[in-house]
């Protein structure tokens, strides 16, 4: 019998005897967003490499890739992930992101082909993009409110406009919104992230709440 070092390889950091640090193992989106996280997260090409596609995970990114494409047919505009911790949430938000982010650039990657093939597409749609990620958001000059900065990230300073002046005191009416979409040009998605704060119920922990929200203008 082969040993089971030849059947697995481990990875090049138990090869080499290299110690892990326990925070590469945890997803944070917003530094995925922001180019700080580690780099097996913000690079496409590693991410998609070490990522196995899950039957979930395939269904949930079919589901998206093919409501930006246009299509509504066993789709969702909104998709709620709830699970417990390590469920795959953010792992989930992160393969969305970077699918949406780069366009068809990740294509050629490992593991999108024949997640394209099974959502029975030939490409990565692309389309504007926004993150929210509520439990490291805080309100700052330009992005006061999540709607200010969720119109930010899709169509610049002219989303923000088109939201009008309450929006920094209430949630936007469907026109604002309707208004913003069009400037962020079809299809627009929002990636959130938010966890709850109850630390548990009387069946467990309380599952954390991430979303994701696919839309098209008008």
């Amino acid at each position: 019998m082969d040993p089971w070092y030849r059947i697995a390889t481990p990875r090049k950091e138990v090869r080499e005897g290299r110690s892990f640090n326990p925070d590469e193992f945890a997803i944070a989106l917003e530094q995925v967003v922001a180019a700080t996280a580690p780099e097996d997260y913000r690079d496409p090409a590693k991410f998609f490499a070490r990522t196995c596609f899950t039957r979930a995970l395939r269904e949930h990114a079919g589901m998206v890739l093919r409501r930006l494409a246009g299509r509504t047919e066993n789709t969702a505009p909104v998709l709620a992930l709830i699970t417990q911790f390590g469920g795959g949430k953010t792992h989930t938000l992160t393969a969305l992101y970077h699918l949406v982010k780069h366009g068809g650039a990740p294509a050629d990657q490992q593991g999108i082909q024949p997640l394209l093939d099974s959502a029975g597409l030939e490409r990565v749609p692309a389309a504007a993009v926004a993150v929210f990620v509520g439990n490291s958001w805080d309100p700052s000059p330009g992005a006061e409110t999540p709607w200010i900065d969720l119109a930010r990230q899709l169509a610049g300073d002219a989303g923000v406009a088109a939201l009008g002046p309450e929006a920094r005191d209430r949630a936007p009416g469907t026109t604002n919104l309707a208004r913003l979409l069009t400037l962020a040009g079809p299809p627009s998605s929002c990636a959130t992230r938010c966890s709850t704060s109850s630390a548990a119920t009387a069946t467990g922990p309380t599952p954390s709440a991430t979303s994701w929200a696919t839309w098209s203008a008008p």
